[in-house]
């Protein structure tokens, strides 16, 4: 008989093995590339998730020892729920809304009024953040078992 009869899973830092939530959830699968790309490694470093100083944390990851290193070194300046929050959400929606208008804009008038639209909604975008109510969060990487 070969093998132990342990399980092991591959590595997913990005969730071609489970779930993909693109920017924490904010954009849906329809926003996903031609190449879906994924680890061939085992999970050699155990089970990790993100977390943030507020208690917000990211779904459990099974990670080799090569992203367990990358996703703290790179991929972890900024918390999704902290930077969009639900007035944040929003005000990208009413952006992403504008901007189809705007590709079906009939008339200069049409256009021009949805491109002011936008800009207000950039503006509001910006005073969010310089109001701290959008924040720039770091996460950590934390061991799961």
């Amino acid at each position: 008989m070969t093998g132990t009869g342990l399980l092991t899973e591959r590595c997913d830092p990005y969730g071609a093995e489970s779930a993909i939530r693109l920017l924490g959830g904010l954009y849906d699968q329809t926003h996903l590339g031609k190449h879906m790309w994924y680890c061939p490694n085992r999970a050699d470093a155990g089970r990790y998730r993100m977390q943030c100083p507020h208690g917000h944390h990211g779904d459990i990851m099974p990670l080799c020892t090569g992203h367990r290193v990358e996703m703290q070194r790179r991929q972890s300046g900024l918390c999704t729920r902290c930077a969009y929050p639900p007035e944040a959400i929003a005000i990208e929606m009413a952006i992403r809304a504008a901007q189809a208008d705007l590709q079906r804009a009939r008339t200069r008038q049409d256009v021009a009024r949805l491109q002011l639209q936008i800009e207000d909604h950039g503006h509001h975008m910006t005073e969010m953040s310089e109001r701290g109510i959008i924040v720039r969060v770091p996460l950590r990487l934390i061991e799961v078992s």
